[in-house]
This record gives structure tokens, C-alpha cells and sequence, in this order.
């Protein structure tokens, strides 16, 4: 989710050409963002049909990216979903540490 979301935030979607391809270098200084950190992002979301590569080094269109680059709307929502995941996800994180953090103050009181 946070992959996609640097993408949508760096405007990645709208920078790939809704018919054909474009080179990673070419959408990374169209961006701006750093051509490992948009590989890898774009990569990552691929894993969930976000976007294609047809050729090694290039970078496409799938049906559901091309709904983020064409939908204002879909953009919109989208952020708002992942800021609140990512806000849920920080307070399980905080649970989690806080949870850690009570069980070993238990076992070094032997309690």
C-alpha cells in the first residue's frame, strides 16, 4: 500500500502515456523521484496488477493503473483510504510496543 501510495504522490500514474510505454529513467525525471525508489515501487505494486511491464526497463499501463491516471475521483479515494490504513497501521504499531513492552517489564519483575 505505501508503495502505491509514494507512486500516486509523485504523480506516477499520470506521467505514464495511457497508450504504449515509457522508460524508467524517462518516468523517474518526469516525477521526480528516484529512478531505484520508482522501480522498486512500481515493481512492488505490480504484484497487485498495477501496472505492466512489457519489456525489460519499460513501464506500462494495467487496467487499474490506468483508473488512478484517468479518475480523478478513484485518486482521491485512494488517498483517503491509505491515510487512514496507514494511520491504523502507526496505532497497532504503538499497541504492539506498548504490549512488548508490559510483557517484559512482567518477566524481569517475575510476575
Amino acid at each position: 500500500m505505501s508503495a502505491l501510495r509514494t507512486l500516486c504522490q509523485f504523480e506516477v500514474p499520470q506521467n505514464i502515456p495511457l497508450e504504449g510505454s515509457i522508460g524508467y529513467g524517462d518516468l523517474a525525471r518526469k516525477s521526480k523521484l528516484n529512478e531505484t525508489t520508482l522501480i522498486r515501487c512500481v515493481r512492488l505494486v505490480m504484484t497487485k496488477y498495477f501496472f505492466a511491464e512489457p519489456e525489460l526497463g519499460f513501464v506500462a499501463h494495467s487496467t487499474r493503473s490506468r483508473m488512478l491516471a484517468t479518475n480523478e475521483a478513484m485518486r482521491v479515494r485512494f488517498d483517503i483510504f491509505s491515510k487512514r490504513l496507514f494511520l491504523t497501521e502507526m496505532g497497532m504499531y504503538k499497541l504492539a510496543a506498548k504490549l512488548i513492552c508490559t510483557c517484559r517489564n512482567k518477566v524481569m519483575r517475575n510476575d
